[in-house]
């Protein structure tokens, strides 16, 4: 088994884990009947408010869904992203270390360095509009989740492959 294989496994848990986040904030959204508020939220904060800037002969409208559906578009692989290199890393930390990575360990993971990266990422970002975005509890569950399914994937991906 190659690192790079590995590192491979840790990208595409890394996604799993990140859509399954995306999953969690629609459902819960669409409980409270505002449906994708987390990333229109999560959007604006690294965005801004004005979000992409357009001009043209756009009517009002259709320029405000363009730059809400384009804001949407770039959260979207941007948060991808992120879950891709958080996979990967957690392959490398895991085999510096020389620990296990299960759900179990890729759970705390998720809650510990998953989290911790979104919460660095809000300080970078314009963080004045904090408005709409998910609590700690929400993030931190939801991270753990994903770390799980990182921690899970990649041991999945591993034992499939008799590595």
């Amino acid at each position: 088994m190659t690192e790079r294989a590995r590192l491979s496994w840790g990208a595409e848990a890394g996604v799993l884990g990140g859509i399954a986040v995306a999953a969690i904030f629609f459902i819960g959204d669409a409980v409270h009947m505002a449906p994708l508020s987390t990333p229109t939220a999560l959007g604006r904060t690294f965005f801004g408010p004005g979000g992409t800037q357009m001009s043209g002969a756009m009517p009002d409208g259709a320029l405000a869904m363009a730059v809400f559906v384009g804001n949407l578009v770039a959260f979207s692989v941007l948060h991808l992203l992120t879950f891709a290199f958080l996979g990967m890393g957690a392959v490398v930390l895991f085999n510096t270390m020389r620990w296990p990575l299960t759900v179990a360990t890729g759970a705390v993971y998720g809650l510990v360095v998953c989290s911790a990266v979104f919460y660095l990422s809000l300080t970078l970002g314009a963080g004045a509009l904090m408005a709409g975005l998910p609590g700690p509890l929400a993030v931190g569950m939801a991270n753990g989740v994903a770390g799980g399914l990182i921690g899970g994937g990649v041991q999945f991906m591993q034992a499939d492959l008799g590595a």
